[in-house]
């Protein structure tokens, strides 16, 4: 077993001052942010969290309407396997983050 850690998320300043998000749409994004993957399934978040699934589900689609996620596709020859990721927005405000910038 590999213990590969992603590296540290610094939050962007944005995500802590939008008073359109809840705590758990933060948690999300902050979980999206972490992972190394574009592709993480609703039940997947929910099975990380003490939230129930309707719950992260509903967050996860406000946080696609705000424009900090989006849905990724299915593989090829898949019918399901749709994964939740950050949206390019969001991914530059980490990114900026990181390197002590603030976006607009």
């Amino acid at each position: 077993m590999s213990n590969t850690q992603p590296p540290p998320i610094i939050v962007p300043a944005e995500w802590l001052a939008d008073p359109r998000l809840r705590h758990t749409e933060l948690g999300i994004l902050v979980r999206l942010a972490s992972t190394l993957s574009d592709r993480t399934p609703v039940s997947r978040l929910a099975d990380e969290s003490a939230d129930g699934r309707d719950t992260v589900t509903s967050a996860a689609v406000q946080l696609e309407r705000l424009g900090y996620t989006a849905r990724a596709e299915p593989r090829e020859g898949k019918r399901r396997g749709r994964g939740w990721g950050l949206s390019e927005m969001a991914a530059r405000q980490v990114e900026a983050a990181r390197q002590g910038q603030v976006t607009a």
